[in-house]
């Protein structure tokens, strides 16, 4: 009752209420939007509720955002030094590297114009969300409700507030962005995301083999978060020209260290982190060199007298837009153990070389893993098309997966989708053998503002779940997994800066549980 009494007195985040996951998914490389995370989304909403002014921007910061190459950093700034600041997308369009479609994604997490010089006084914007999520189980044992409610206060562009209280427990970051070398000052919650995570890297993070560009993570440094997976403490991030520094010490004694390098072709830095007698340090670099694009980490952690080790290293090789190729090596020693790190899915004493390709319509990815005379493997493969039908958008994917001894998977995915203004229509059927046949399908209709969404699920064995993204409120993602047998309807609505709601019920035929769920979102 406490925090439903808190939810309505209160005010809701502020975000861009936009659907931008297909700019993020093609900027990040990825195949498609259930690659993402729920920490990952985190991060780029926040981006996209402050967009960075791209003629300002540090080149530590432009390649913390994921999205570019060194080269491409290399191309912006050499643009701007050369011709004075980008006022719009269609002139970042015409630097080299990259183009029209890139640059229309860029939309949701830059500007070009450079803004009106005002001071801090004068720029006063408070801009208060809170966001609500409640959900209830009626089984044998109820599972009671839970909320969660998120509130964000900015101070101009230079202070940001963040606050979060989930089922009662409370949680806080503050950012500030500084002047001069002060980049940014972090009080409360944050992550810290560095190199290829084998030291650092807290948070959520697929450890799957998915497809090519997961082959090599595209480090955010350190960020505000109130989200559960949380570093607490201070956090600071320092430029100089072309080095940075980022430091942090959080709440249970852990300090943590990066300093970075960047040139025109590539980026090196060091990490290091100190926790109660163990200690770490790794190395690590990102360079593109002509067609190929490389990177390496390797690191050494020191705990109770034993001193273990990891190490990655990998390269694309970018032949022409849309045909790709990669390949990697990692491998982890059997001591080898840091509590917030991200050891590339690899078990204690394991290793590993993979292959993976894109060309056009197929991907396809491979891995071998070693662990003493116990060898294993894995892939996928996948093929995607899209086909224009009058008003109709049809998009098809055939996708196939195997582990070695635990045999093979095949689905088959085909969605369609119309608008005409200002009605939406669409719909998807997912049919899926693994261990026993499963499927899904959903229609989804009404106007832009507003959505009907009705999904028939079928997969009786956890093993055989099914993955659908869901529309959600700013401040959520939802890639629910799909299992058991039954039926959800849900409604989301909203208009274009102001609010969002959402709600839904899913039906079980069996034994499972029912549940129901309402978010809701509003900016001031």
């Amino acid at each position: 009752m406490k925090t439903l009494c808190l939810l309505v007195l209160s005010a809701v985040l502020a975000a861009n209420p936009g659907d931008f996951s297909a700019s993020l998914v093609r900027l990040l490389g990825l195949e498609s939007v259930e690659s993402l995370s729920e920490t990952i989304m985190e991060h780029y909403e926040q981006m996209s509720s402050h967009p960075l002014d791209i003629n300002t921007s540090s080149r530590a910061e432009l390649l913390s955002t994921g999205f570019f190459t060194p080269f491409q950093v290399a191309s912006i700034l050499d643009y701007i030094s050369d011709n004075g600041p980008i006022l719009s997308f269609f002139e970042l369009s015409g630097i080299i590297g990259i183009g029209e479609q890139m640059a229309d994604d860029l939309r949701w997490f830059f500007r070009c114009a450079p803004p009106r010089r005002q001071s801090l006084k004068s720029n006063r914007a408070y801009r208060p969300e809170v966001k609500f999520t409640g959900s209830i189980r009626e089984s044998v044992r109820p599972s009671g409700v839970g909320t969660l409610a998120k509130y964000e206060l900015a101070y101009g562009e230079k202070v940001t507030a963040l606050m979060a209280i989930r089922d009662d427990r409370p949680a806080f970051s503050v950012s500030l962005s500084g002047r001069r070398h002060l980049e940014k000052l972090v009080v409360g919650g944050f992550n810290a995301r560095f190199a290829q995570g084998l030291l650092l890297w807290n948070g959520f993070s697929m450890s799957g083999l998915y497809d090519l560009a997961g082959f090599s993570r595209n480090p955010t440094g350190l960020s505000s978060s109130v989200s559960s997976a949380s570093l607490v403490g201070v956090a600071s991030t320092w430029v100089w020209k072309r080095c940075a520094l980022g430091i942090g010490l959080t709440e249970k004694g852990l300090a943590i260290m990066n300093y970075g390098f960047y040139t025109a072709r590539g980026s090196y830095s060091l990490t290091a982190l100190y926790e109660n007698g163990a200690c770490g340090a790794s190395a690590d670099m990102k360079a593109t060199l002509g067609l190929f694009t490389l990177w390496s980490e390797g690191a050494l952690y020191y705990k109770d007298g034993v001193l273990g080790s990891a190490a990655v290293g990998g390269l694309y090789c970018n032949i022409a837009y849309r045909k790709r190729v990669g390949a990697f090596v990692k491998a982890r020693s059997e001591s080898f153990s840091v509590q917030n790190s991200n050891v590339t899915g690899l078990k204690p004493g394991q290793s590993a070389v993979g292959l993976g390709a894109d060309w056009q319509a197929f991907s396809a990815v491979g891995e071998v893993l070693f662990r003493g005379q116990e060898l294993s493997a894995r892939g996928l493969e996948k093929w995607n098309w899209t086909a224009m039908w009058g008003e109709f958008q049809i998009e098809g994917e055939l996708r196939h997966s195997w582990k070695y001894a635990s045999g093979m998977k095949n689905e088959l995915r085909a969605s369609v989708s119309a608008s005409g203004s200002p009605f939406y229509y669409g719909g998807r059927v997912q049919v899926q053998k693994g261990k026993d046949w499963s499927g899904l399908c959903y229609l989804e209709a009404g106007l832009r503002q507003a959505l009907c969404r009705v999904l028939y699920f079928d997969a009786r064995k956890w093993d055989d779940r099914l993955y659908a993204y869901a529309r959600d409120v700013p401040g959520s993602f939802s890639v629910p997994a799909y299992y058991g047998k039954g039926l959800e309807c849900s409604i989301f609505a909203r208009d274009s800066k102001r609010w969002a709601i959402k709600a839904g019920y899913t039906f079980y035929f069996s034994d499972k549980a029912d549940k129901w769920e309402v978010k809701a979102y509003v900016r001031f």
